[in-house]
């Protein structure tokens, strides 16, 4: 056969993939290649959140067990309940905590008749019993010192019925009241305090307001 009858090439045969070797193809992603990262990431995520709320968490516990905490109990010296005379009740303001409570301030009220104990309810809404300044008194961490005495008197004098009425009624005389406090770490707290008389000539809590906040 000469050169000029040569076999064309047909369109196939030229569109044939050569046998060369090809460069090689980056390999793809799989899913599980992304579902490996995203669960390292939220992981990691995780665990820092974990160790910032254990941070919180111990540094809450340290200020709660080195604040004050500061509660209002009778004092020795009793009650005085003389008619046509005020009622008075002293109380002692104390420390039970491990550090001073600085900025304190008390106000208390003590109310007799057959209205006390509800005058006292509606006392802890009232806005003269958060007073808009808080003077500067430090209360040591020592329950044993001479010091956090106050005496409470009521507004009116005790008549012969209140007296009477105080062997046969509850609540013919009540005492009620909110300490406000710092902290050392300046954090504002604050103590309601409620007693009341029994008929039987006991003190007891009222039902209400004996709470530290």
């Amino acid at each position: 056969m000469t050169i000029a009858e040569r076999t064309p090439i047909s369109d196939e045969a030229e569109a044939a993939p050569s046998d060369m070797p090809s460069a090689p193809l980056a390999p793809q992603k799989h899913r599980l290649d992304y579902w490996v990262w995203f669960t390292s990431i939220g992981t990691a995520a995780i665990a820092v959140l974990l160790s910032l709320n254990q941070a919180w968490i111990a540094t809450a516990t340290e200020k709660r067990s080195l604040r004050a905490y500061i509660l209002v109990e009778d004092a020795d010296s009793g009650r005085r309940f003389t008619p046509k005379m005020p009622a008075r009740w002293d109380i002692r303001v104390i420390n039970y905590g491990k550090t001073p409570s600085v900025n304190t301030t008390t106000v208390a009220k003590l109310w007799i008749g057959k209205n006390a104990l509800s005058s006292a309810d509606a006392f802890f809404n009232d806005p003269s019993s958060n007073p808009s300044e808080i003077t500067s008194f430090v209360m040591p961490p020592d329950h044993r010192g001479d010091y956090g005495y106050s005496s409470i008197l009521s507004d009116s004098a005790l008549s012969d019925e209140d007296v009477v009425r105080m062997k046969s009624s509850d609540d013919v005389v009540v005492l009620a009241g909110r300490t406000w406090y710092r902290d050392i770490f300046g954090d504002i707290h604050r103590t309601d305090f409620c007693r009341r008389t029994l008929a039987t000539g006991a003190i007891a809590a009222c039902v209400r307001h004996n709470e530290i906040h």
